[in-house]
């Protein structure tokens, strides 16, 4: 059975602040609103008691830097930088997280407004999940909707297939 992947704490808080007790503390009251959380884009209503606090605990005792891919990002000035993407976190969060100004985000990534649209470089479309209906609802309505680049950066879990992805944040309307 696959884990949940939590917000990491560090990104949010800074690395060091959190003693393991106070991790564990804030993971396990995240677990008391497991309905509420967002996994992939799916709320969590049954993932087993045991597998939850086992990761829990895996996610709270993680001290070590995790796993990074490289994705090129443009703004919308048009400078290209490469930033080291944290796999398991949304491509929304990792292009905050790296102090892009221009994607708004403002629904936090709940797949409720386009202020995360990227465009996509073609050349790397087909190593995306497909999109979901309610993704693709969201950006048709796009004043910017391109159908072969357009994809919410809110919807893209960064694995290492994605290493090298190449985006350009789209202009809001």
């Amino acid at each position: 059975m696959q884990h949940l992947n939590y917000v990491s704490l560090d990104r949010c808080a800074g690395v060091g602040l959190f003693s393991v007790v106070a991790r564990i503390f804030l993971l396990l009251a995240l677990d008391a609103c497991r309905y509420c959380i967002k996994a992939r884009s799916k709320l969590i209503t049954s993932m087993p008691t045991k597998d939850i606090q086992s990761s829990i605990w895996a996610q709270a005792l993680n001290t070590e830097r995790d796993k990074m891919v490289k994705i090129s990002v443009t703004d919308l000035a048009g400078q290209t930088s490469n930033i080291e993407a944290e796999v398991g976190l949304s491509l929304m969060e990792n292009i905050r997280n790296n102090d892009f100004d221009d994607l708004a985000a403002i629904c936090g990534g709940c797949c409720s407004c386009c202020t995360c649209h990227v465009f996509v470089d073609a050349d790397d479309m087909e190593r995306l999940p497909k999109m979901e209906d309610d993704e693709q609802f969201l950006l048709e309505d796009s004043e910017n909707y391109d159908p072969a680049l357009s994809r919410l950066s809110c919807q893209i879990e960064v694995d290492d297939s994605l290493n090298n992805l190449k985006v350009t944040i789209a202009p809001e309307a």
